[in-house]
């Protein structure tokens, strides 16, 4: 725990350090990975996943007494909205995805 970074970090020239030409690579591979996931797979996932009776009744519990200016982080693709009162003056959301946003506008 009280190690510095330089006391973790393997030799140079070890087995268990990459070789430096490959790390770009394979950071940028997962990285590239985790964006089409996040942007493209993820989106439809969610709306399908959270598209059931069971859901529905979550957000009819959950959205019945709110009031006022809503702040939803996570917003997907926006299957909350339906469930407003109207009571809800506003909605805030945050969402990261683009095609989530594309979705929800379909809302």
């Amino acid at each position: 725990m009280g190690e510095s970074w330089e006391e973790c970090t393997p030799p140079a020239g070890s087995p268990t350090q990459a070789a430096p030409s490959r790390v770009p690579d394979e950071t940028t591979r997962r990285y590239a990975v985790r964006t089409w996931w996040e942007e493209r797979v993820l989106p439809r996932l969610v709306d399908v996943a959270l598209n059931d009776a069971v859901a529905n009744r979550w957000r009819t519990l959950v959205c019945d007494e709110i009031a006022g200016v809503v702040l939803e982080v996570g917003f997907a693709t926006g299957k909350n909205l339906p469930f407003y009162p109207t009571s809800v003056r506003e909605v805030l959301a945050v969402e990261p995805a683009d095609l989530a946003w594309d979705l929800a506008t379909r809302r």
